[in-house]
């Protein structure tokens, strides 16, 4: 699900994996130290206001702590500005779902 944007889920999912994905790992290792079998999935839902700003984030569907560990990291990421069809910035909503798996 996402708004028509110039910001596509795929320029989202390519920024969480080259810019954010070391500190979702940290938060899942974190977990692995008391779970060494704990994997599965999580789903991001983030909403990116008119400046880039991620706001609204929230991850949920893996274990507790470490849906509360993704979604305080979430408050610090930007992305590109989102643009409607005429250019105007805007916001745009995404629901992104990773595998968690141990290295």
């Amino acid at each position: 699900t996402f708004d028509e944007s110039s910001l596509t889920p795929d320029i989202v999912l390519q920024k969480i994996q080259s810019a954010y994905m070391a500190g979702l790992k940290r938060c899942y290792k974190q977990y692995l130290n008391k779970d060494a079998s704990a994997r599965g999935k999580v789903t991001l839902s983030l909403t990116v206001n008119e400046t880039g700003k991620t706001v609204q984030g929230k991850a949920k569907g893996f274990a507790d702590e470490v849906d509360q560990c993704i979604t305080g990291l979430m408050a610090g990421w930007r992305f590109p500005v989102p643009k409607d069809k005429d250019g105007e910035a805007t916001e745009a909503s995404f629901a992104i779902t990773l595998q968690l798996v141990p290295d």
